[in-house]
Parts: C-alpha cells; structure tokens; sequence
C-alpha cells in the first residue's frame, strides 16, 4: 500500500474536523438538555406543560453522525407502566427542520430554546455536509494510492 505522508494528514485533519462537530453538537444538545430539565422541573411543580421535546446527536459507523429531534410519548401497558416511545419528526430535505412543525411540538416557554438549538444544529449540519463530501474524495484518493504505485505513463508512440 503506498500512503503518502499528504494522505495521512488529510485523514488526521478529517477525523479531528468530524470530532470538533460532534463534540459540538453534543455541547448544543446538552445545554439545551440542561434549561429543558430545569424548565421541565419548575412545570412540573406550578402544573404547567412539561415538553417532550429533545434534540438527539448520533453518531454511526463510517463517519455519518445524525442529528434529529424527537418527541417522546409514554404509553400505557396492560400492567400499569409505562413505555417510553420516542416519535422521530421528519425533516424535509437540507440541513435544516421546518420551524413551525417543531415548535408546533414545544410548549412555548421552549420556543426560544428550541430555535437557537436548531440554528446551531443546522450550521453543524451544513459543516457535516461538506466534510462527508470531502470524506468521500479521500477515500477515493486513498483507494486509488492503494490500487497502484503511481508511475510515470508510458510514452505513446505516433
């Protein structure tokens, strides 16, 4: 396998980019996390509406991460518990959700809450976009250094 030295900085540089944003985009959900439990607490407590509304970052195999909101629902057993069941709300296509079907979702003291975490989403969205891309291009490159040496062509004769 002939990797060159360029290749083995492009991988590094990507996997700490793709790092630096899910790093980030725990940090958004977190906090968010962080004001809903609180805010959740202090409904709870007055009889106010409780938000069942969460942001989720996943991160999957072959650097794809997602990040998706989801609405969870409890439903009832024949036992007398409770199941948790988390419904995903669908986003249309780009990097960002359709605000008035998510905040159709939230009680509106998390209004505010809820756009300033899917701007912040939505802009590492975009960043995770284009560095699949250039992920995508790497690979390729890297496949191509694996495939053969890379040789000066033979001159072609007239």
């Amino acid at each position: 396998m002939v990797k060159t030295d360029r290749t083995k900085l492009s991988r590094e540089i990507f996997d700490e980019v793709y790092d630096e944003i899910h790093e980030s985009a725990l940090r958004v959900s977190d906090d968010f996390w962080a004001y809903h439990s609180m805010q959740n607490a202090k409904m709870k407590k007055s009889g106010g509406e409780v938000s069942y509304l969460n942001p989720m970052v996943r991160r999957t195999a072959d650097y794809t991460m997602k990040i998706v909101w989801v609405k969870t629902n409890f439903k009832k057993k024949a036992d007398g518990t409770y199941q948790r069941q988390s419904d995903h709300i669908k986003k249309k296509r780009g990097p960002i959700y359709n605000m008035d079907v998510l905040l159709a979702k939230a009680p509106s003291w998390e209004h505010e809450s809820v756009k300033q975490a899917e701007n912040d989403f939505a802009f590492l969205r975009r960043r995770l976009n284009h560095l699949t891309k250039i992920g995508y291009h790497i690979r390729l490159y890297e496949e191509l250094m694996q495939s053969k040496k890379v040789e000066a062509p033979d001159p072609v004769e007239f």
